[in-house]
């Protein structure tokens, strides 16, 4: 990193250029792998996200946000649970809006 003005940076000839918080991103899906996070300045060679919490960097359907599915076994949505242990209930007791992996 540049230590021109005796600071930290990437750059400290331009202000909008400063380091920033990545986490490795193999699967493309946006979140990143958490254990991967470093201060990067620019391109690391690898594909970066901005935001952590991914629970299975190889796989695009499985980070947070990610619609939970029944009968997968997965826990899709990085909550630490899959949707066939929570078996999510609905108003009136029948099943909530789950929908199963690969199905339209």
């Amino acid at each position: 990193m540049a230590e021109s003005s005796g600071g930290d940076d990437c750059d400290d000839t331009d202000p909008a250029v400063f380091p920033a918080m990545t986490y490795t991103d193999l699967d493309g899906d946006g979140w990143g792998d958490d254990t991967t996070d470093a201060v990067t300045c620019g391109e690391t060679g690898q594909p970066t996200a901005e935001q952590g919490g991914d629970c299975n960097d190889t796989d695009s359907d499985v980070h947070p946000g990610a619609e939970a599915c029944l009968y997968d076994n997965v826990d899709n949505d990085c909550d630490g649970a899959t949707a066939d242990a929570q078996r999510h209930h609905g108003p009136g007791g029948g099943a909530g809006h789950m929908h199963q992996r690969g199905a339209a």
